[in-house]
């Protein structure tokens, strides 16, 4: 009598695990907002990397690792951005407690985005400086020609 009952059982649990399936899923409360820019800003390392010895080239080459690095976190951060806000369209009822919380959204993103774009400048520095000690050390210890250039290229390149 156990075995006929347990099978009930499991079949109306199978039936009920899908019950959800049957259902149209329910419309959001606002349509999706249009696209908001973000005021996000952009940096630029040229005059930290002249402060720190690099050559012309080996500036320019950082520069435009550094610009692309923006770009595509600008775009990622655009992206994100994009989808809460068309996710949190679906969660709110009306349209005033739905801008309080995109206003609260865009806030963290536009902070997330500045630290972060902060964080990637500083860390390129500091890698630079490392290279710059290192070049310095070997020409004081070899007495030859040190190429910081080359030597800040190449510890970029591998990170």
């Amino acid at each position: 009598m156990a075995t006929p009952m347990r099978q009930i059982a499991c079949e109306t649990q199978r039936c009920l695990a899908r019950l959800h399936l049957l259902l149209p899923p329910s419309p959001p409360s606002l349509a999706p907002p249009p696209p908001q820019p973000l005021a996000l800003c952009t940096l630029d390392i040229q005059a930290q990397l002249a402060q720190l010895g690099c050559s012309t080239p080996t500036i320019e080459t950082l520069v435009c690792l550094f610009e692309r690095t923006q770009r595509s976190f600008r775009q990622a951060c655009v992206d994100t951005h994009q989808r809460a806000l068309v996710g949190l369209s679906g969660t709110c009822e009306d349209e005033g407690q739905y801008n309080a919380y995109a206003e609260a959204v865009t806030a963290a993103w536009v902070e997330r985005y500045e630290k972060g774009l902060h964080r990637a400048k500083e860390e390129i520095l500091a890698e630079v400086a490392v290279a710059r000690d290192r070049a310095s050390a070997l020409l004081a210890g070899s007495e030859g020609r040190g190429n910081f250039s080359a030597e800040v290229v190449a510890v970029l390149e591998r990170a």
